[in-house]
């Protein structure tokens, strides 16, 4: 749970449905050591949407700039990398069987577009599955996916949801 729309619109969407389906909810807020201050807000504005929410709230620290230097990886592989191995330590350690993310339409027609100038095959156009394996006995679903992030934006403001922007992501 990073702050940003899609995030938010997730965790709101599953903590709405939770009572229908007995959801024991749990997030995950990873600060890369990228964005100083503003990074720490963004930990904080989760953190606080937590416990309004009543759901169990996890944070993790990483140098991802040491970290990419270290693995010889770009800042944005290093992050993911960071992201997916905490993920599956919590879920480990706490016995959690499913992980939600937030990825949407956008951006799942972004790394369509990221294959396509890679050159890829056929199987590269077919990006990313709303549902997979994760690790052993876990998945990883993508709810949003077919959501376009205007319409996740849309249906914050119209329920005056807040939620923060990473200005790393505008650009």
């Amino acid at each position: 749970l990073s702050g940003g729309s899609d995030s938010i619109c997730l965790a709101r969407v599953l903590y709405e449905l939770r009572p229908d389906y007995e959801l024991e909810l749990a997030a995950v807020c990873c600060h890369h050591g990228l964005r100083g201050e503003e990074a720490d807000l963004d930990v904080r504005f989760v953190e606080e949407f937590c416990k309004q929410h009543e759901i169990t709230f996890f944070k993790k620290y990483e140098d991802v700039q040491r970290l990419a230097e270290e693995r010889g990886l770009s800042i944005e592989e290093a992050g993911r990398e960071f992201r997916y191995e905490t993920f599956r330590t919590i879920m480990e350690e706490q016995g959690y069987e499913t992980l939600a993310i937030a990825h949407n339409g956008d951006d799942r027609a972004e790394t369509m577009l990221f294959h396509l100038a890679r050159g890829t095959g056929i199987a590269g156009l077919c990006t990313m599955e709303p549902v997979r394996a994760f690790s052993e006995g876990t998945r990883l679903i993508r709810p949003l996916l077919w959501t376009k992030k205007s319409r996740i934006e849309s249906w914050l403001r119209e329920r005056n949801i807040p939620w923060r922007t990473d200005r790393t992501n505008l650009s």
